[in-house]
């Protein structure tokens, strides 16, 4: 049975990594991007996501048969030895094939590989742990930049409203544990989603076109604000996991946001796209 590997590697959640190239790669290459590069990038990206999904399974193994019944290596339906080497494996690929691009994407592609082992191992102290998962995405971003050989201050700057709009993300996902202390998760990461809509506000005036990104931010804005509206009644587990699986796919929303502030609108719009597919293998597929 394939399904349960999807599983393992939450495949759905797969787009907002595609996504993240696409944002990316036509910041940093001013809507030209060179389709070798541009491909041996988003193979390993994918590898790498996968690989650190599939790496987060094996490393919760002990904490998921007491909190998540539902995921494959605690029904047995894979065994740990074999999800060990599909983590591995897909680590090693995405660390080795950027280096067929140059040595700076591969040494961003090694610091990637450290970030998510760090995250998923959980030997940093809890009250890191957000950022340590929100400095995954944001090294994500940094190593498609130095796929595409970027080198300036704005390869720093860019992905800052990612970095805290996937804290804030984490930090709800981490009350999936605990629905009945909700509250507090909620508040922390409505604070760290406003740092995320300032940081494009000022990517916006002093780096983007400003039309199209206060546009760009506005729909953002509305959007956010009416899904955590959603979350203000009594939270289940259920109901937290399903803010989550939104909040996840909202990356897109981001990506889509930072590149219209960049002063690509149209490919902004397509991005929207991959929220389609994202969200019918969803339906078959969890991305928590």
């Amino acid at each position: 049975m394939i399904k349960p590997y999807l599983q393992l590697i939450r495949l759905p959640a797969g787009f907002s990594a595609i996504s993240n190239v696409l944002a990316a790669t036509m910041i940093a290459t001013g809507g030209h991007p060179e389709p070798a590069a541009l491909a041996i990038t988003l193979l390993a990206s994918l590898c790498l996501y996968f690989g650190g999904m599939a790496l987060n399974d094996c490393m919760d193994l002990a904490e998921d048969r007491r909190l998540r019944a539902e995921r494959p290596l605690v029904r047995g339906q894979i065994s740990p030895r074999t999800a060990w080497q599909v983590a591995i494996g897909l680590l090693v690929c995405g660390v080795l094939l950027p280096a067929f691009i140059s040595f700076q994407a591969w040494l961003f592609a090694a610091l990637l590989a450290v970030l998510i082992i760090l995250y998923d191992s959980k030997t940093l102290p809890a009250s890191l742990h957000i950022w340590s998962m929100a400095a995954c995405r944001y090294a994500h971003w940094l190593f498609i930049f130095a796929c595409a050989g970027v080198q300036s201050l704005e390869f720093w700057l860019w992905p800052l409203p990612l970095l805290f709009y996937v804290a804030g993300l984490t930090r709800i996902s981490e009350a999936e544990a605990g629905v009945a202390e909700f509250a507090p998760f909620q508040r922390l990461a409505i604070m760290l989603f406003g740092l995320a809509g300032f940081c494009l506000l000022l990517l916006t005036v002093f780096l983007g076109a400003l039309i199209s990104g206060v546009l760009a931010l506005g729909l953002w804005s509305t959007w956010l604000s009416r899904l955590l509206n959603t979350s203000q009644e009594p939270m289940t587990a259920l109901r937290v996991q399903a803010l989550v699986r939104q909040l996840v796919m909202g990356v897109v929303a981001m990506d889509a946001c930072l590149v219209t502030v960049a002063g690509y609108p149209v490919v902004g719009a397509l991005l929207l796209l991959l929220l389609l597919p994202g969200r019918f293998v969803g339906r078959w597929i969890s991305v928590s």
